[in-house]
């Protein structure tokens, strides 16, 4: 049996190896955090001057950021300190802000650092500069409008637009000045749907007004084109006769005509517009009738008899019709012309229908 080692031996080995204490995760992760970014100061901007002693300081948000800490210094380097404040992030969303209480007129300059989850400041803004020239306050918020831009309609007291209508504020501020105005809306403006557009403007010295909001409704369906034949209304003392020679003639009351089409003649004696040309109705209903002619509408071949009309009649359910127009164009060689109505509703949606002619 060997003999045993002294135990001051086996101390002094075990004394060889350093122990390393663990390091906490939490620890870990904070040595590893960067620093957030420095924010954008947006107003008032480094060198701006201000005739009033309250203004408000806005600066662009940084993501990631759970607090910002706002410096208000005597000088550039900030040694001397002012005013501090340090805003919790949650509550100011977007449009991060600071109004500190009335100011003393002279130079200060202003920084702002974005505070991490953690409690890490980040990298501070660069000092900028700003004038106050009197020590007067301003109290008032700007006078703006909202509008809408863009093809719209009222009907019924409700207001359709066409997809992707236009928004704008204008505004004015007499006193600090304007700082923002700018709408917005909810959902997108291509669907065809209710909407809501509101709208903000805020000064310098941050007084902000809230513009009533405007509902409004898309409206992307153009109108339907419909046709009947019906009977041809009795003519009353001035009428013009319906036509009797081989044609298509239009009309947009069912008494006085026009023609669209005839065989070999470029030009009606009574200056009617030339084949191929187009006209155009205020209203949702034209009459057409045919002498010789047929047209073919849907996969049917159509021709009013003697006292009927050919009724066509464009029908909108959002907007409301606009108008009608309708032209034939010219045949091409050994064709047929063909008959072409656009309806359009009040805010541009159309509707296009080819109806060819069948000669004799």
């Amino acid at each position: 049996m060997s003999a045993r080692k002294p135990w001051w031996i086996l101390t002094v080995a075990l004394s060889s190896f350093p122990l390393v204490a663990p390091v906490h995760p939490a620890a870990a992760a904070a040595a590893a955090e960067e620093k957030l970014a420095a924010p954008n100061l947006l107003s008032p901007l480094p060198g701006s001057h201000l005739a009033f002693a309250n203004p408000a300081f806005f600066w662009a948000p940084v993501e990631g950021a759970a607090a910002y800490v706002v410096e208000l210094c005597r000088d550039e380097p900030c040694g001397t300190l002012l005013d501090r404040a340090v805003l919790d992030a949650s509550p100011l969303g977007n449009e991060p802000q600071w109004r500190p209480k009335p100011l003393a007129t002279g130079t200060l300059y202003w920084r702002v650092t974005a505070r991490s989850r953690s409690g890490l400041d980040g990298q501070p803004t660069g000092a900028g500069r700003l004038d106050l020239l009197a020590d007067q306050l301003d109290h008032e918020p700007p006078v703006a409008k909202l509008a809408l831009t863009g093809p719209q309609a009222q009907v019924g007291g409700r207001l359709f637009t066409a997809p992707a209508p236009g928004f704008e504020v204008s505004a004015q501020d007499s006193g600090c000045g304007l700082y923002v105005a700018s709408p917005s809306v909810d959902g997108s403006v291509e669907t065809p749907e209710d909407h809501t557009v509101r709208g903000y403007a805020i000064d310098r010295c941050g007084n902000r007004v809230d513009l009533s909001p405007i509902p409004f409704t898309v409206d992307a369906e153009a109108p339907a084109v419909r046709w009947a034949l019906v009977d041809a209304p009795k003519a009353v003392h001035g009428d013009t006769a319906a036509p009797q020679e081989t044609g298509l003639y239009g009309s947009a009351d069912g008494r006085k005509w026009q023609p669209l089409w005839r065989p070999g003649q470029a030009k009606a004696a009574s200056a009617a517009p030339e084949a191929g040309t187009g006209t155009e109705i205020a209203g949702n209903r034209l009459f057409l009738t045919a002498r010789g002619v047929k047209l073919t509408i849907d996969g049917q071949t159509v021709a009013p008899t003697a006292g009927q009309l050919l009724a066509v009649t464009a029908e909108d359910a959002g907007a409301g019709v606009g108008k009608l127009r309708f032209s034939t164009p010219a045949a091409s060689p050994g064709g047929a012309p063909t008959l072409e109505i656009e309806a359009v509703d009040r805010v541009g949606n159309l509707r296009k229908v080819a109806w060819p002619l069948v000669l004799p």
